[in-house]
């Protein structure tokens, strides 16, 4: 069991998460009667010493009972309606008149109870009733520091939550304002693919717009997922490549390469595709023979992503294209310290190494 899992778990035991049903209800008061029974009788433990009179367990058992309320009081009153919204002054006098009504309390206990307690046996009644005050006074002081302990552990944990929505809540913002970008351009060169091969009449139109209804399929449906299956993610750049071999020249070679065993394995989608358009939007030459080598190796949950080509004109007067760089910052997003982009580049080569380390399917 993670970390979180088992703050999560002690959470809604303990009640800090909202209690929707009964039996959660019922959970939270028996956990919390437990502990505070584990609380009355560790003095015995700690103590051991012989109690001749039952009126000495009565008078601890309604101190005891005085201080639990007090402690229930702190924590979801006073903290919450006045120590929160800044009433500090209203604070502290609500804990000196608490703390006055639970002295007042013992004392009258103290009073009313003829025997005293084994410990002060030998005591004076003035002394006793010092003894009283100075333990009426620790043992409250005590339990508002431990109510207000557990209240700040209380409001860190739902910040933290909070905390957590809101940046998952800025994270898909982001991720869905990236695949708004990265799919028209995607589909903008697949349509110029296409519009290349209706112009010049060719055969396999036909055969060019069933795998795009394919990939526009892929795009609109499969990719507003957050993860998408990685063998589902290679069929579409699979298809995406054979639409492309469609367009090219016989001098231009592709050699596409998947090794591994990529059953199980998430990825998000729209992501490996765009380091391997950018090698056919800036890799190919029409005036000299080109080649394009695209490798996919998964080992384990390690997916191991090159792509080279050649430096053409193109590539050497290009800047850096919106997919590359929206690319890039999802790598950041979505992989954070479980990735490595390396990119060479020379006069003759542009190569891509991309390394990534998948999740499993849950």
């Amino acid at each position: 069991m993670t970390k979180d899992k088992v703050r999560d778990a002690l959470a809604s035991v303990l009640g800090f998460k909202p209690v929707k049903t009964l039996r959660h209800k019922l959970l939270v008061i028996f956990t919390h009667i437990l502990l505070w029974g584990l609380f009355l009788v560790l003095p015995l433990f700690i103590y051991r010493i012989r109690i001749p009179d039952l009126r000495f367990f009565y008078r601890e058992i309604i101190n005891k009972a005085f201080l639990i309320a007090l402690f229930y009081f702190n924590f979801y009153y006073l903290l919450p309606r006045l120590f929160r919204n800044r009433r500090i002054f209203s604070y502290v006098l609500s804990l000196v008149a608490s703390l006055g009504f639970l002295c007042a309390q013992q004392l009258i206990l103290a009073t009313s109870t003829n025997t005293p307690s084994p410990f002060l046996r030998a005591r004076s009644s003035r002394m006793i009733y010092i003894m009283t005050l100075q333990n009426a006074l620790s043992s409250g002081i005590v339990i508002l520091l431990l109510s207000g302990f557990i209240k700040l552990a209380h409001s860190l944990f739902i910040s933290e939550k909070q905390k957590k929505i809101l940046e998952n809540e800025r994270l898909n913002a982001e991720l869905n304002f990236l695949k708004l970008q990265i799919n028209p351009h995607f589909l903008f060169n697949t349509l110029n693919s296409i519009y290349s091969q209706a112009h010049f009449k060719s055969e396999q139109t036909e055969h060019s717009i069933l795998k795009f209804s394919r990939i526009m399929r892929y795009v609109l449906y499969d990719s507003t997922a957050e993860k998408i299956s990685l063998s589902q993610d290679l069929e579409y750049i699979s298809n995406y490549i054979d639409l492309q071999k469609l367009r090219l020249s016989k001098n231009i070679t592709i050699h596409y390469d998947v090794s591994g065993t990529v059953k199980g394995l998430v990825i998000a989608p729209l992501l490996l595709i765009t380091f391997i358009e950018n090698a056919f939007k800036h890799g190919i030459s029409y005036t000299a023979p080109s080649e394009i080598k695209i490798a996919i190796a998964v080992t384990g949950n390690q997916l191991l992503l090159t792509v080279e080509n050649a430096m053409t004109q193109s590539s050497r007067e290009a800047s850096g294209g919106v997919g590359l760089i929206n690319s890039q910052r999802r790598l950041n997003v979505l992989y954070p310290n479980r990735h490595t982009l390396d990119v060479v580049e020379n006069d003759h080569q542009y190569i891509v190494n991309l390394k990534i380390e998948l999740d499993y399917e849950s």
